[in-house]
């Protein structure tokens, strides 16, 4: 594993690609059937190797998205963005709206995501990262419509294919307002934390859900939406654990 990571090619700016890995016998496998485009999402403390991190399965460390994925798309290339979706507030965080569209344009115009028909794109978001998949198929419109339509009308009507969700929040987040209550007098938390935690914002969520929707049946996306089943714990400091299931939290000391 280490091996890949220190070989992972910077595509353009926050984009990396994975897919040298898809061919280690032939680097030079073309790559000109499909976009594979990976988002992570929310990160406690540290976003930085997110992008890696949080997609190395947890049985044989591989990156999967390089290795296993090539088995079956061996003419793919397979990206992975890198942004800031830190949890506690920042001086670098940034807004929903102005992450998605630095993304738009290191994504469509820089590393050409979505530039030629002939090319699907697929596009993969865990918690976070769906959200913000949502917001990029919304610059990518509202550009469409008012500068370049060439570009990113192609990306909407004949590249973007599917899009897959992951355990995406897409109507907020009530473990997220938990913590909010338990914890938000110690921890400043980011814009991104406090509107997953902030019960007020259900219509957010709701014009973002529906403005994504009716662009599925505008332009034919296909969705698959997973969510998470088993209990997911995670350390806030040595003696209190939280341990959230279908809607309920308990603090354990």
């Amino acid at each position: 594993m280490a091996g890949w990571l220190f070989q992972v090619e910077v595509v353009r700016g926050c984009i990396y690609d994975l897919s040298y890995i898809n061919s280690p016998e032939d680097p030079n496998q073309p790559r000109d059937q499909m976009d594979i485009v990976f988002f992570h999402g929310l990160q406690p403390f540290c976003y930085k190797d997110a992008y890696k991190t949080t997609w190395i399965s947890p049985t044989n460390n591989e990156l999967w998205p390089g290795t296993w994925l090539a088995q079956h798309f061996p003419r793919a290339r397979v990206l992975s963005v890198s942004y800031n979706s830190l949890a506690i507030n920042s001086s670098r965080n940034t807004p929903l709206d102005v992450t998605a569209r630095i993304l738009t344009d290191q994504l469509i115009v820089g590393a050409q995501v979505g530039r030629d028909c002939r090319r699907s794109t697929i596009l993969v978001g865990h918690s976070l990262g769906g959200l913000v998949i949502k917001k990029i198929c919304e610059e990518a419109r509202r550009r469409s419509d008012e500068e370049r339509e060439e570009i990113f009308g192609t990306f909407l009507r004949k590249s973007l294919r599917g899009v897959f969700f992951y355990a995406t929040p897409h109507g907020g987040a009530p473990l997220a307002a938990t913590l909010k209550k338990c914890l938000g007098c110690l921890i400043p938390f980011s814009p991104a934390m406090a509107l997953l935690a902030n019960s007020l914002a259900t219509h957010v969520f709701t014009d973002i859900s529906t403005r994504f929707n009716a662009a599925c049946q505008k332009y034919r996306w296909e969705t698959l939406v997973l969510g998470e089943g088993l209990p997911i714990s995670f350390l806030v400091n040595p003696n209190l654990v939280f341990i959230y299931k279908f809607g309920w939290l308990h603090c354990g000391f």
